[in-house]
């Protein structure tokens, strides 16, 4: 005689087993749901108990770049001090740029694709920098030479990641709103004194004209040419109303923060301006041929 008495105790067996499968998955469910709630309103209420500080730090980041009072114990040399090098590194950078664009494409684009050089050149190195400026037993001389070292390779691997693409212009030069800002700032400083307004016309002012000059004689002032030039500019100002009030305690202390955080924050909109508005280079290969 035939029975399905065992058949009815492992289907039973089994509808035991994925009822609690399913009730744990369901309460498993209902606890990360819990969680996932209890951890919204926590960041919640951290970000309304933050918003005293973040407003007032907008207040003053933006009263700092509104700032047009007279700039307290201004030592024009140190201006000239810290923009100069960051001219320097912006040098570095714009020769290695142009080996990277002819040398490196050939040797390591068959080989590298751009994304993990592009993180090299805007993520990993300057968290690296910036964490050993950070050290306070930095020596200046030989922090410098390092900056210097590294926005080398960085203008060399910049090179090679544009070296794939075009502008309808050539680019400003890197190197001319630093290092007249840092030039003027000193040559100029019986003129402009401490008076804010002068400052940033003569050393924004002279930077923006070199710029122009040289794009109205070479035939470039496009689009991108004066995107440029006008972002410099900007950048300039920035870092003089942030070095103003910050070195304003004291003068004395390290600026290589300032050096290369403008150096980075040219290669930054460098490659913006390409990476937005630059097209690939066999285009224009194609389109002349």
């Amino acid at each position: 005689m035939v029975t399905i008495e065992p058949v009815l105790q492992l289907a039973a067996k089994y509808r035991g087993e994925f009822e609690q499968a399913f009730g744990g998955l369901r309460n498993r469910a209902q606890n990360i749901r819990q969680t996932v709630q209890e951890q919204v309103a926590t960041s919640q209420q951290q970000f309304h108990s933050m918003q005293p500080q973040l407003s007032a730090k907008k207040d003053e980041l933006i009263q700092t770049f509104t700032n047009m009072g007279p700039v307290e114990g201004v030592q024009h040399k140190r201006i000239m001090e810290t923009f100069t090098w960051a001219g320097v590194l912006n040098v570095a950078a714009f020769i290695g740029g142009i080996i990277g664009s002819f040398l490196l494409s050939y040797i390591l684009g068959p080989f590298f694709s751009a994304f993990p050089i592009f993180v090299a050149t805007y993520i990993a190195a300057p968290v690296m920098v910036f964490l050993e400026i950070r050290k306070a037993s930095a020596n200046d001389s030989v922090l410098r030479l390092k900056m210097l070292a590294v926005a080398a390779g960085q203008g060399t691997l910049i090179g090679f990641l544009i070296s794939e693409r075009y502008l309808s212009t050539m680019q400003p030069i890197l190197f001319v709103t630093p290092l007249c800002i840092g030039l003027i700032a000193q040559l100029a400083e019986s003129k402009v004194l401490n008076n804010r307004t002068h400052i940033f016309a003569a050393c924004l002012g002279s930077g923006l004209a070199v710029h122009l000059f040289l794009g109205f004689v070479l035939g470039q002032l496009g689009f991108s040419y004066l995107l440029l030039s006008l972002l410099y500019t900007a950048l300039g100002y920035g870092t003089l109303q942030l070095f103003f009030k910050y070195m304003a305690s004291d003068y004395t202390q390290p600026t290589h923060v300032y050096q290369y955080a403008f150096f980075c924050a040219t290669i930054y909109c460098q490659a913006l301006v390409f990476f937005l508005f630059g097209g690939p280079y066999h285009a224009v290969e194609h389109h002349v041929g």
